[in-house]
């Protein structure tokens, strides 16, 4: 008995053995024979100059290379373009959009499957036709200063098809003829000497800094004891942290766990739950799921964000931003205590970073001057600064 146990549990070490080798010569050979992939040479994007039928409408017309980097060629099935939306600046505007290989273009647009051999490069060319509705096309396109352009799409080789996006901007303060205009002037608060003052600005996108907003659309406004309150959205998509749903990829965890929240919750997207995942680690988020369901069990909800932390909580799934923002997951901002009590250092002004809805419900994430919290509260419960496109992200809490 005692050399069957032995025998059977060398026999087990084997297969064991076997399965890690095979699984080392199937990953060996995977990386060696590799797959196919795609590089947009972003730095030779050519625009050239726009022409123009009559007063109301130009053609734009831009070229970019596309490299195929992989250890295999790349089937490119399908790819089209449109505008990306940002907010309002773009609704004066019709547009056309048709993108092709540089040697194929077809009248009737269609995409036919182009083949990219490994290390070979092919050139994208597009056409952008841009229509005005009340007035000169230049003097749109100078309040403009760029246009975005979302390209979408899906190839393949060893690997089901991949689908892929990528922004392309043209620059059209660069052109003749088109000289770009100060926008601020489009961003007027009125200061009527209410207790809350919602600010409004363009729309804040990845990069913008909260220091030049607060120079060039709060300053002036600025009163003795004043508090800013800053949207911890805006300051989330300005730190970078807002992911599109289509540049997301779900894992096991994620795709299965999402069913057992409610659907009214961010995290029964499986996009908002991965990201929650990312952000905080799969172990964290186990065990916060567990103790959610305990906690439940004896008739105690919201367990789940209590263990999984203010990170998970402040997830916003897509449509819960304004526009182009709808459609992205946005994260909570990276540290709302550090940036609060910096921009108190740097400017003399008490920041507050705050979640408010149209439920009366004000939930202030970090606060420079914990005593500012009561007045700060009180002066958001009706939410002067609106949760639709009022493009209000800041507001000043005067005493």
């Amino acid at each position: 008995m005692e050399k069957f146990l032995l025998y059977l549990a060398a026999a087990e070490a084997a297969i064991l053995v076997l399965i890690i080798a095979a699984w080392a010569v199937y990953n060996f050979v995977k990386n060696k024979v590799g797959d196919c992939k795609i590089q947009w040479a972003d730095g030779y994007l050519k625009l050239e100059d726009p022409s123009y039928n009559g007063d109301f409408e130009a053609t734009l017309k831009f070229g970019i290379p596309v490299k195929s980097i992989g250890r295999q060629q790349c089937l490119v099935i399908d790819l089209f373009g449109r505008i990306h939306p940002e907010g309002d600046k773009y609704m004066a505007l019709e547009n056309d959009i048709h993108v092709f290989r540089s040697d194929n273009k077809r009248q009737d647009r269609y995409w036919e499957s182009s083949l990219i051999k490994s290390g070979d490069t092919m050139i994208l060319q597009g056409e952008v036709m841009i229509r005005s509705l009340d007035r000169p096309i230049k003097e749109v396109m100078a309040e403009l200063s760029h246009i975005d352009i979302d390209l979408y799409y899906k190839y393949y080789c060893r690997s089901p098809l991949a689908y892929e996006r990528k922004i392309i901007r043209l620059d059209l303060g660069r052109l003749p003829g088109i000289k770009p205009v100060d926008i601020t002037k489009k961003y007027v608060t009125i200061d009527k000497g209410q207790k809350a003052l919602p600010i409004r600005t363009p729309l804040l996108v990845p990069g913008d800094d909260l220091y030049s907003v607060f120079e060039t659309y709060v300053k002036t406004h600025l009163k003795p004891g004043d508090v800013l309150a800053v949207c911890e959205s805006a300051l989330a998509i300005m730190e970078g942290r807002s992911y599109y749903c289509e540049d997301i990829k779900p894992g096991f965890l994620a795709t299965h766990l999402n069913r057992f929240f409610k659907m009214d919750s961010s995290l029964s997207s499986v996009y908002s739950l991965e990201m929650g995942i990312r952000e905080v680690g799969a172990a964290k988020i186990i065990f916060s799921a567990v103790m959610g369901v305990l906690g439940k069990l004896v008739g105690r909800a919201g367990d789940f964000y209590l263990f999984a932390g203010r990170a998970v909580a402040t997830i916003d799934d897509c449509t819960g931003t304004l526009p182009p923002f709808d459609k992205y997951v946005v994260m909570g901002p990276a540290n709302p205590i550090k940036t609060a009590q910096e921009f108190k250092q740097k400017t003399g002004v008490g920041l507050a970073v705050v979640d408010v809805n149209d439920l009366g419900k004000v939930d202030v994430l970090a606060i420079s001057d914990p005593a500012d919290k009561p007045r700060v509260v009180e002066a958001l419960k009706t939410n002067p600064q609106g949760n639709a496109n009022e493009q209000t992200p800041i507001a000043l809490i005067r005493a």
